[in-house]
């Protein structure tokens, strides 16, 4: 249980001569120092560490489990890179922490009461 980090997959192009080199990646820190706001971090999606947040919530209840492990496989299969928050922490805990990274896309997995 936690946050589970996928390997990141190394950002390359070919270059003229067909082979691959990594592309050149802005400084973080100066990133952040542009894209914040008064929760945290706002990732600009090209430069965004992921490219999801994936929130399961009460993770003690096995059918949020297993739909919140069902859509992180299938994001994951499409080749996108997800941070998958099961911890077992209240909603409020998991959002303020997701506001603070700050990704482009959050997803939420849980159900209505």
């Amino acid at each position: 249980m936690g946050l589970h980090l996928p390997r990141r997959k190394r950002r390359s192009e070919a270059d003229g001569d067909g082979l691959l080199r990594a592309r050149h990646r802005p400084d973080r820190g100066a990133v952040i120092e542009q894209n914040h706001d008064e929760a945290g971090i706002v990732w600009p999606a090209p430069l965004a560490p992921f490219d999801a947040h994936l929130i399961a919530m009460n993770v003690g209840d096995e059918a949020n489990r297993t739909e919140a492990d069902r859509v992180y496989a299938e994001l994951s299969e499409k080749g996108i890179e997800v941070l998958y928050d099961d911890r077992d922490e209240r909603p409020g805990v998991k959002f303020k922490d997701a506001d603070l990274v700050g990704l482009p896309l959050t997803v939420t997995v849980g159900a209505a009461p």
